[in-house]
């Protein structure tokens, strides 16, 4: 819609391009070749636009927008409970890797529920899953709820399966009311620009459901480790302030695009 006129062009892409449809990864490609600049979330996203990648564009992640009314729950009063948030579209977020890797932590943990937070696409699918592999009684499908945070501050661990994310607001807004979290590495990097493995969080490669299990029962096993993760996630947060955020765009406008 700005093309011919006399203003700057920003192109901003949220998301993962490696896993684009073709069709939307050629407007996306069109538009940037319009564009004067480009600010991206990730690395892996600036990377992959190669044209405003030299000295064009900048990288700026997203704001986390806190809620400071909701009370933090002592680790010790949580609920036997594993939080997962994200709608159901198994493409992307591989909610049969969760499954999988959730099955697993029960061998050790028994008492243990994964609770779904999220609904659309694939849920009936999964749903069928969840049946198939004996899960039935562990596992609430609880759909998509209002003021998700005041849910999932109860849980023990977040964990997030996905395979590709742009920055994962949920890791965020899981630390930003002290719980946990254990996520796969997302292309194109988004995870990694939120966890510092071993100290806010675990990591796993994508699609390794032992793995994802594995450490979320570290995280059961050890409360040295949740309350680690709980502290350091807390001050993380802090990074991803809208203030802080709008410093970097308003910093950026102002000596960029001129």
């Amino acid at each position: 819609a700005c093309v011919g006129l006399k203003v700057k062009h920003v192109f901003s892409e949220r998301t993962d391009p490696y896993m684009e449809t073709s069709f939307a990864l050629k407007v996306a490609t069109k538009i940037c070749d319009y564009a004067d600049y480009g600010v991206f979330q990730t690395e892996g996203a600036q990377h992959y636009y190669k044209r405003l990648s030299q000295g064009r564009s900048t990288i700026i992640p997203n704001p986390i927008f806190l809620n400071k009314d909701i009370e933090l729950v002592p680790y010790n009063e949580r609920r036997n409970e594993i939080a997962f948030v994200g709608r159901c579209f198994l493409k992307q977020k591989r909610q049969d890797i969760m499954l999988k890797a959730f099955k697993i932590v029960l061998e050790s943990h028994p008492e243990m529920r994964l609770v779904f937070y999220g609904g659309d696409f694939d849920i009936e699918k999964i749903k069928q899953m969840a049946i198939d592999m004996g899960l039935q009684g562990y596992v609430t499908f609880a759909g998509s709820v209002d003021d998700v945070l005041n849910k999932i501050k109860h849980a023990r661990v977040l964990a997030l399966s996905s395979d590709y994310e742009g920055i994962p607001n949920v890791l965020l807004e899981a630390m930003s009311v002290g719980v946990p979290v254990v996520s796969t590495d997302t292309s194109p990097g988004g995870v990694r620009v939120i966890i510092e493995n071993g100290v806010n969080g675990f990591i796993v490669p994508r699609g390794d459901y032992h793995k994802l299990a594995e450490n979320i029962v570290k995280v059961l096993n050890d409360k040295n480790i949740a309350e680690q993760f709980i502290q350091n996630g807390l001050e993380n947060v802090k990074r991803f302030n809208p203030e802080v955020i709008f410093e970097k765009w308003n910093n950026f406008m102002k000596t960029t695009v001129k």
